[in-house]
């Protein structure tokens, strides 16, 4: 089975993404995915629960300029 990215891909080539998993959050943040697991238990990124999987818009990283300043 093809990870998230390889399937996003093969759906939307070319496009950016617009949710992501913890995992590609802590991928783009440079920190560990269970840092990135806390700040979202505790509020700090916003974020969608849907079931037991975490979504965050990347619109919500980019508005809180997180990626440009590793905030974590």
């Amino acid at each position: 089975m093809a990870d998230n990215q390889e399937w996003f891909d093969r759906l939307l080539p070319g496009q950016e993404k617009i949710v992501l998993a913890p995992k590609e959050v802590a991928t783009l943040l440079e920190i560990p995915e269970d840092k990135v697991y806390e700040s979202l238990a505790e509020g700090e990124i916003p974020s969608i629960k849907w079931g037991t999987r975490w979504l965050i818009p990347r619109a919500a990283l980019d508005k809180m300029n997180l990626v440009a300043h590793r905030a974590f």
